[in-house]
């Protein structure tokens, strides 16, 4: 019964902490992590586009790297790795941001990991679409 307890209480703190974090995308982040133009949907050239994926967590990032795998959605939404981009943090920060250079329309699904000691925590997963204009 108290592994039981413990079980649900490791998983709630965990949920809890995880459900802190969130995951934006736009244009620009500022120097105060302002997500500027925050969306969405994003219109890129014929030649690509820069996007910034911001993650933030007002109580600390508490890793070493965050982990962001891009998976590209097909049209009966099954997920294909696109790539994975690996960005370094430190313990006390409470945001941080990747710029990313899209090349491609379609919808993509970006899923954030926080990753210490070599183990890898699910973060916070959002869907982007991207267009060529």
């Amino acid at each position: 019964m108290r592994i039981l307890l413990l079980i649900s209480v490791t998983l709630f703190i965990t949920t809890f902490s995880q459900a802190q974090t969130r995951l934006q995308f736009c244009v620009q982040v500022d120097k105060d992590g302002n997500c500027l133009n925050p969306a969405k949907e994003f219109g890129i050239s014929a030649d690509g586009g820069t996007l910034s994926f911001m993650v933030r967590n007002d109580k600390g990032l508490n890793d070493t790297l965050i982990r962001y795998k891009i998976y590209f959605l097909d049209e009966n939404g099954n997920e294909k790795l696109a790539r994975t981009i690996n960005q370094p943090t430190k313990n006390d920060w409470s945001f941080a941001w990747q710029d990313v250079v899209f090349y491609d329309a379609g919808t993509y699904k970006v899923k954030a990991y926080g990753v210490r000691n070599r183990q890898e925590d699910f973060l916070y997963s959002e869907i982007i679409k991207v267009y060529v204009r």
